[in-house]
């Protein structure tokens, strides 16, 4: 099984399973299986997928004892709530993502804020002044380059 594969074959099959535990009294279990056409469309079927000339997405088992329909509505039951289960995870990783992003920028400005400090001192340290204002300067320009360091820019 493909990794990539490996999270969202997982999310179907235990929404089916928990789906399915009030069935499972004595009925056997059926494969659908979601095919996607060699012209690119997608079908259901109860065959192999190769034998519907398609190649295999995921199965998902169904009790044995309905008819086709009623399978084929189980199973996109549970697609819609793996979907529903995937929209929800990929939502909340951009939302982390978005948080990351703004503290990435917020951190940057900050950086850059302190840099034109730090230059605006050098500046002032260039210049005539006495040796007591020059220590001054020194240790403002300390406390910004601290200020630096412990963000990390």
């Amino acid at each position: 099984m493909h990794k990539r594969y490996g999270i969202r074959f997982m999310v179907y099959h235990l929404l089916l399973a928990a789906f399915l535990a009030p069935f499972s009294t004595s009925v056997t279990a059926a494969t659908i299986y979601e095919c996607r056409g060699y012209d690119g469309t997608n079908f259901l079927s109860n065959n192999y997928c190769s034998q519907s000339n398609g190649v295999e997405i995921t199965t998902y088992a169904v009790p044995s004892n309905m008819s086709f329909d009623e399978q084929v509505a189980i199973a996109r039951e549970a697609k819609g709530k793996a979907r529903a289960a995937e929209r929800s995870q990929t939502a909340a990783a951009n939302k982390r993502q978005a948080e990351i992003d703004s503290a990435r920028r917020s951190k940057e400005l900050q950086c850059q804020q302190l840099d034109r400090a730090i230059r605006v001192k050098d500046s002032e340290l260039r210049q005539p002044h006495s040796a007591q204002y020059g220590d001054y300067l020194t240790g403002k320009r300390k406390e910004l380059t601290d200020q630096r360091f412990s963000l990390g820019c």
